[in-house]
């Protein structure tokens, strides 16, 4: 039995208590102007890996990718993908929209940050909207 299979077995499978960064709905489009939201390798790591003592190489073979392309999402060279969302929700009872937001969330706060400039609202806009 690997250690990922002891803890989720047993009471563990009932419900993972786990302190998360979570934001609800009324906070979506408030976006942090100096920080970046975090990024999801972070919580992966940080609040799932060391929380339960699971290993990098345990949990990919648990969620049948390479230990590659995990490790590269952990150490955030690389963003959650849909496939990905579905495969952590599955493993860690959450929800792919969890996983997603916190990526989608945290690309716009990055690029935001960047020198992306925001074009002016096309006129026939404003005067639909008056």
């Amino acid at each position: 039995m690997t250690n990922f299979e002891s803890a989720f077995g047993g009471p563990m499978k009932a419900r993972l208590m786990l302190k998360l960064r979570i934001t609800t709905e009324e906070n979506i489009m408030r976006l942090p102007k100096k920080s970046l939201f975090t990024h999801p390798g972070e919580v992966l790591r940080e609040e799932y890996l060391k929380v339960l003592g699971i290993s990098q190489s345990d949990f990919a073979t648990h969620l049948g990718i390479d230990f590659k392309t995990l490790n590269r999402l952990v150490n955030e060279r690389q963003g959650v993908s849909v496939p990905m969302a579905i495969k952590l929700s599955g493993a860690l009872n959450t929800s792919p929209e969890f996983w997603l937001n916190m990526q989608m969330k945290h690309d716009l706060t990055k690029a935001l940050k960047g020198n992306i400039k925001k074009p002016r609202r096309l006129p026939e806009l404003s005067r639909a909207i008056a």
